[in-house]
């Protein structure tokens, strides 16, 4: 069939408002991966650096460091802990994946080199360099099969998966989780698993969801939260058995570290030390004391106070306390999907932009929702420039001791996000008037029943 511009524009005229937004999400951001792609070949050759694109993490040398650094913590036999050079925050079954991929390099001290020199040495090593590649292998072929089937569950076309597969491999937190090779993709991929099959028929497939959302929870906590669909449910067994679940990928992994569970104590306080991390120069952050930072930054070059920043915090708290009720009080699906995908960005705290890869989750199911109003268009805005990887340039060069570039496409995802959070309250209202509306008018017409039902019997 021949296409041409006029007849593909009566052809989209003429679609569903669900397909033209479908349609719209995929054209705009594939359009935003090109130019994307033409930066990034003119940045590399520029700068004769690979990742030089700040989009990326910004210190050219620390590509995939997240893997090689988390792999030097587990080896060797160390405690990563409490040893000076580790002191790590992931929980110990992240760490226990990670010591698999830890196999293939020599992360033995090497004289003269830091803990980080050795990950660096090892990441240039032929062992380094197949570890690496068979992690990314794990990772791709594992979320790729795993999101090809929520999309197909969801009923999207065998194009239309294959499309939006594309869109989500490029869009910038999947592309800044790349550069970092972070093992947050484990949990992205078990969250995935878990949401294919909880509500299978087969009751064994749905026994795998709940341990893959126990393993998703074992390597970075947070994405437990997508468990509240069993509660929203009142599937009360299965929310017993993914607790259960929970504790047995959590406790037992300290057992395979020095230390074992003595350990709880010493990851607890490094957890809350990374959290506490205030510092304005974490760029490429959602978090919203960046966002003020970088406003302030324009009309001054000193950093925040405290009670600015504790302000900041509480505001976090109070976004993460409305995504909980908006979890359960939203009645679209696809709402109460962006409050789980939502505090697991805000529960953290710094929040990096890789952080964004579970509001994937809720892009699917915002795409596949049949009933869409013009509002929608909103909704669908705020996605997109969450999602589009363009380099959009400074927003302010930070002055100080360590010099950041704040880039103004990573300050509008952090507002875009923001966005996402207040479409998600209306939502949540929204469906609460419902409620109430509707109680009230049941109410009323149980009253009536009663009346007439009254008057009868007295006649």
């Amino acid at each position: 069939m021949k296409y041409t511009f006029k007849s593909l524009k009566n052809r989209f005229k003429d679609s569903a408002l669900k397909e033209k937004i479908v349609t719209v999400f995929i054209a705009v951001l594939f359009l935003c991966i090109a130019v994307f792609l033409i930066e990034f070949v003119v940045w590399t050759i520029k700068d004769r650096h690979a990742f030089a694109l700040p989009l990326f993490h910004q210190d050219k040398i620390d590509a995939f460091m997240d893997f090689f650094n988390v792999n030097y913590f587990v080896s060797g036999g160390r405690n990563p802990y409490t040893d000076p050079d580790c002191l790590s925050n992931y929980p110990p079954f992240a760490l226990l994946i990670a010591k698999f991929f830890a196999l293939f390099g020599d992360y033995s001290s090497i004289e003269g080199l830091s803990a980080r020199g050795v990950a660096m040495s090892v990441r240039s090593s032929a062992g380094g360099i197949i570890s690496l590649v068979l992690f990314f292998l794990v990772l791709f072929i594992g979320n790729f099969f795993a999101l090809r089937g929520l999309l197909k569950k969801l009923r999207f076309s065998r194009r239309e998966r294959l499309l939006i597969s594309v869109v989500f491999a490029l869009s910038a937190p999947v592309l800044f989780l790349f550069q970092r090779a972070n093992y947050l993709g484990f949990s992205l991929l078990f969250v995935l698993i878990f949401l294919d099959l909880y509500d299978s028929e087969s009751k064994w497939l749905r026994e795998v969801s709940y341990i893959s959302l126990a393993m998703a929870f074992g390597v970075k906590l947070y994405p437990v939260v997508f468990g509240y669909l069993l509660l929203r449910d009142r599937r009360w067994l299965a929310v017993l058995r993914l607790v259960l679940y929970c504790l047995l990928f959590f406790f037992v992994p300290f057992l395979f570290f020095n230390g074992g569970v003595s350990n709880i104590g010493a990851f607890l306080h490094n957890v809350f030390a990374f959290s506490s991390t205030d510092a304005a120069y974490m760029y490429h952050n959602y978090a919203p004391y960046q966002i003020v930072y970088t406003v302030a930054g324009l009309f001054s070059s000193g950093t925040l106070g405290s009670t600015a920043i504790l302000i900041c915090k509480i505001f976090s708290y109070a976004i993460v306390a409305c995504c909980v009720a908006c979890m359960f009080v939203c009645e679209k699906r696809w709402q109460s999907m962006l409050a789980a995908a939502l505090f697991t960005v805000y529960v953290v705290s710094p929040s990096y932009l890789y952080v964004g890869v579970m509001l994937l989750i809720p892009v699917a199911y915002f795409l596949a929702e049949e009933e869409k109003n013009s509002a929608d268009y909103v909704t669908l805005v705020l996605f997109i420039v969450l999602l589009q990887p363009l380099y959009l340039g400074y927003m302010i060069d930070l002055a100080g001791t360590i010099t950041y570039d704040v880039t103004v496409s990573v300050f509008l995802q952090a507002l875009a996000m923001l966005g996402l959070f207040i479409v998600c309250v209306c939502g949540g209202v929204s469906s609460a008037k419902k409620r109430m509306t509707g109680k009230r008018r049941g109410t009323e017409h149980g009253e009536g029943e009663s009346k007439d039902g009254a008057e009868h019997q007295s006649a």
